[in-house]
């Protein structure tokens, strides 16, 4: 099962959303930043209101 597979079937079972963030490891805004902008959207979709 690859990496991908297991976090789409743990979204859904969380009730979730599994998104990728191609050219990214674990520190994102770093690693890729052009992708800032859509980890920005990402976590405020959350409805948590903070970053």
């Amino acid at each position: 099962m690859t990496v991908t597979t297991q976090g789409r079937r743990a979204a859904s079972r969380l009730g979730g959303r599994h998104v990728e963030i191609p050219d990214s490891r674990m520190l994102i805004p770093l690693d890729n930043l052009r992708a800032q902008g859509q980890l920005r959207r990402f976590i405020t979709s959350t409805g948590t209101g903070r970053i």
